[in-house]
């Protein structure tokens, strides 16, 4: 989505830059931890399960994204992520979810000017 969005125009920095350094950065990281890390680590083994569970959250956002709008999508995830996945509770859900979303629309849409879908808002 990033790239549609633009990464250079006019001499400057498009809404699309920021989001896809960001991606490349995350996937590198990702990647990077995975190779560099010993088998012998000491730490906790992965459960499965949960695993699945964040996986398929975070594979549904983009579609969430374009169906219902970056605000409602964020939201969403994330009251999911914190309730059904780490078992928060409700009061402590609904507020991180909603602060969450409204700092990414900010610091996104209002600072760096990206444009984001707004889904069934438009």
């Amino acid at each position: 989505m990033a790239v549609d969005y633009g990464l250079w125009r006019h001499g400057g920095p498009s809404a699309g830059l920021f989001p896809f350094a960001a991606a490349v950065l995350l996937l590198g990281a990702g990647v990077g931890s995975m190779i560099a890390a010993p088998d012998d680590a000491g730490g906790e083994p992965i459960a499965a399960g949960r695993f699945l569970r964040y996986g398929t959250v975070i594979a549904l956002y983009p579609l969430l994204i374009a169906i219902l709008g970056t605000l409602a999508a964020t939201t969403l995830v994330f009251l999911v992520i914190l309730r059904a996945i780490e078992r928060q509770s409700w009061a402590s859900a609904v507020t991180c979810s909603l602060l969450a979303a409204a700092g990414s629309w900010a610091l996104f849409g209002y600072l760096l000017d990206v444009p984001l879908p707004r889904g069934l808002l438009d």
